[in-house]
């Protein structure tokens, strides 16, 4: 993680595998961290504060997790797949509470604030 005031690499994390994508809750002190380990894409939940894994979310087998984007309140992950759909994934018990097809790939999904 780099700082905009030093420009200078403040925190390094350990992943699973090279980072895609990261988003970051609201209160700056999670981050949802999209990662490629041998060409399947998973994210976890960090506490950047701590630098330190809280939660690994289980796509299913073979599927490959595109985009992650937090919810305006914090405890809900949207992801999107290359197998179409869009998944609801709660921060807290990292369970999926829903999941939508969409007819298409898509690499930029957001929540409505």
């Amino acid at each position: 993680m780099w700082s905009f005031e030093t420009n200078d690499c403040s925190k390094q994390f350990q992943l699973h595998g090279n980072a895609c994508d990261v988003s970051f809750g609201r209160d700056g002190t999670t981050a949802a961290i999209l990662y490629d380990h041998s060409g399947a894409c998973s994210f976890e939940l960090w506490n950047v504060v701590l630098g330190t894994c809280a939660m690994k979310f289980d796509p299913q087998p073979g599927e490959i997790v595109l985009t992650v984007e937090f919810s305006p309140d914090g405890r809900t992950i949207l992801s999107s797949s290359d197998n179409e759909t869009l998944k609801f994934w709660r921060t807290d018990t990292g369970e999926c509470i829903q999941t939508r097809e969409t007819h298409e790939i898509s690499n930029d999904e957001c929540f409505l604030q």
